[in-house]
């Protein structure tokens, strides 16, 4: 997957944490982190839209 750069703004808290996990070798840079949180976000956003389309589609079918 290509890649882009961006700038964003963060809570100051925020970026502390982050550059911690960073520095304690848990992840391997800010960017990845925000890659990984952006990911997981948009997959639970899908899985929301699925089950709405499943909820959807049996109240259309009836009882």
């Amino acid at each position: 997957m290509s890649t882009r750069p961006i700038t964003i703004t963060v809570e100051e808290d925020f970026h502390d944490y982050v550059q911690q996990q960073v520095e304690q070798g848990h992840v391997r840079s800010v960017s990845a982190y925000f890659n990984e949180a952006a990911a997981r976000r948009i997959e639970t956003g899908r899985r929301a839209d699925a089950a709405w389309q499943a909820v959807v589609e049996k109240a259309r079918q009836g009882p």
